[in-house]
C-alpha cells in the first residue's frame, strides 16, 4: 500500500498538517528557543509563551473568569478553568457559538 502524501506534511517529522497556517505553527517546535525569560533564563520558542510565563513571576492573573472568581494568566488556562468547573456554562456557549456561525452562513 502507497503511504499517502499529505499537502503540508511536515519536511523534517513528517508529521501531516491540515493546512499551511497549522504546518506554520508545527514548525515552530523544531526551532531553538530565541526568547529569554529575564527573571530565570528560562528559554522559550513563542514570544506568546514568553509573555504568559513571565505573568507566572509577576503574579499577573489578566483572565477572569465570568462565573466565579478564578483568574489566571493565559486565555487557555481560563477556556480550561470554564470547562471542566463549569461544565453547562461552556456548553451553552459552545452551542451558542454554534448557532451565531449557522446563521451567519444561512444569510
Amino acid at each position: 500500500m502507497t503511504p499517502r502524501i499529505y499537502r503540508f506534511a511536515c519536511k523534517i517529522c513528517h508529521q501531516p498538517n491540515g493546512s499551511k497556517e497549522q504546518l506554520k505553527r508545527h514548525m515552530v517546535q523544531h526551532e531553538e528557543p530565541k526568547f529569554e525569560c529575564q527573571h530565570c533564563g528560562k528559554m522559550l520558542k513563542r514570544k506568546i509563551t514568553l509573555i504568559e510565563h513571565v505573568r507566572l513571576h509577576t503574579g499577573e492573573k489578566p483572565f477572569a473568569c465570568e462565573h466565579c472568581d478564578y483568574r489566571c494568566q493565559s486565555f487557555t488556562v481560563l477556556n480550561n478553568h470554564i470547562k471542566f468547573s463549569h461544565k453547562a456554562e461552556f456548553a451553552a456557549a459552545k452551542i451558542k457559538k454554534l448557532r451565531e456561525k449557522v446563521k451567519r452562513t444561512a444569510d
